[in-house]
């Protein structure tokens, strides 16, 4: 049973401006930080001890790291030293884990995928590697020790899906197809990853008091401390992050309402994900 994840934070995604004080790795997701919305899974499937690897730049995510989100999670975070290779700092990390753990975890913090090909690669017992139809790989896959080090020979700053491709070039690998995976780079595809959730969830999540006379239409996420005026309809695939205020009558759809956003009286707004700093089009 594997115990250890090692979670890459890509350079792929960039700040939004609608969202600039939010580095990507903690875009909110369902009322928690991404990172944490993607170390919930495999918390589930048993692993505890989880290693974060970061640049320089998302320092800034440490306070929100170190919480105690979870109980009986260690969560370390590192960063990619100046001299180092990506692969050789993914071994670094990993030789902090457990001195009986013989394998890893190693995923994008911002990748996600069904629960069925995540449990396949962590109760795998060799090189197990996600992919998509298309057999593609994703960036999760089980490495072993050996692997690991492998890869920190090699030269260059490799990608995770470069490290998975060069690796099944020489080691007989099993491949899992996931049924879905999302890899979040965009606001865009932060809009998807939530209705992907929100199907899986299905019911209407309220934790804010509303008014008998605001329709909610599932699914649905309101987190507390939002204000949402009488008569609006809310709904369906719609998440509101406290701070969030919709005024009277308003009708929205489709949407993330996040950062203080606010969607004014009498307004239709859908496909679209809007904070205090503006509207960014998803449709």
């Amino acid at each position: 049973m594997i115990d250890t994840a090692i979670l890459v934070v890509t350079s792929n995604a960039t700040v939004n401006p609608i969202l600039p004080e939010h580095r990507p790795l903690l875009w909110p997701v369902l009322g928690k930080p991404m990172i944490i919305q993607a170390i919930e899974p495999l918390y589930r499937l048993g692993v505890h001890d989880f290693k974060v690897l970061i640049g320089v730049e998302d320092t800034i995510a440490l306070g929100q790291l170190q919480r105690r989100w979870m109980p009986e999670v260690t969560i370390d975070v590192s960063m990619i030293m100046p001299e180092e290779t990506r692969q050789q700092a993914i071994q670094r990390i990993y030789s902090s884990a457990k001195q009986d753990e013989k394998a890893a975890v190693i995923m994008g913090s911002n990748v996600f995928i069904d629960e069925n090909t995540l449990s396949n690669i962590v109760n795998g017992t060799g090189l197990e590697i996600a992919v998509s139809a298309d057999h593609t790989p994703i960036s999760c896959a089980r490495l072993s020790a050996d692997q690991i080090a492998n890869l920190a020979q090699k030269p260059g700053n490799m990608p995770l899906k470069e490290m998975l491709t060069t690796l099944s070039e020489n080691t007989e690998a099993r491949y899992h197809t996931a049924q879905w995976h999302i890899q979040v780079d965009t606001l865009a595809d932060l809009y998807r990853l939530h209705q992907q959730l929100q199907d899986i969830q299905g019911d209407p999540y309220i934790l804010s008091d509303i008014s008998d006379t605001v329709k909610i239409i599932p699914p649905v996420r309101i987190d507390p401390q939002v204000s949402i005026g009488q008569g609006s309809t809310i709904g369906p695939y719609v998440y509101l992050e406290r701070g969030t205020r919709v005024g009277y009558r308003a009708h929205i759809d489709h949407a993330l309402i996040l950062d203080r956003g606010t969607v004014d009286a009498n307004e239709t707004v859908s496909g679209v994900v809007i904070s205090k700093n503006g509207r960014y089009s998803v449709s």
